[in-house]
């Protein structure tokens, strides 16, 4: 994956470079607002891309450097910046919620349909 320039960025938020001046890091396009949300676009290549197509999956590494771990979130956008699937509970904002079918772990445990963080439904049925 690479990051790609924001073409539409959140409420509030200011565009930067972050690394911008630290030669070990390369710089990655975000936007940030006054809350500390950090807003980054990833493009897959075709080899990537591909792997996710059939069955591959997504990791996602948080460097905390020991200290407290901050809540992330992932979504699916296309091109242009438009949400495609959004996983957030419409119940609490959260982003707990999984659709059933693409979560086999969560359709054995007790609470299948539900919100992680909240308990809800989060709009699955």
């Amino acid at each position: 994956m690479r990051p790609v320039i924001l073409e539409k960025i959140h409420e509030g938020a200011e565009r930067t470079l972050l690394g911008k001046n630290q030669s070990e890091h390369e710089v990655l396009p975000a936007a940030i607002d006054k809350k500390g949300l950090v807003l980054t676009e990833w493009k897959f290549t075709a080899e990537e891309l591909s792997a996710l197509m059939n069955g591959g999956r997504i990791r996602l590494w948080v460097h905390t450097f020991n200290h407290q771990f901050h809540p992330v979130s992932m979504e699916v956008c296309t091109d242009d910046g438009e949400t495609v699937l959004d996983t957030s509970c419409p119940e609490c904002g959260g982003t707990g919620c999984v659709e059933p079918e693409y979560s086999p772990e969560l359709q054995r445990n007790e609470y299948p349909n539900n919100c992680q963080k909240c308990g809800g439904t989060g709009g699955v049925s």
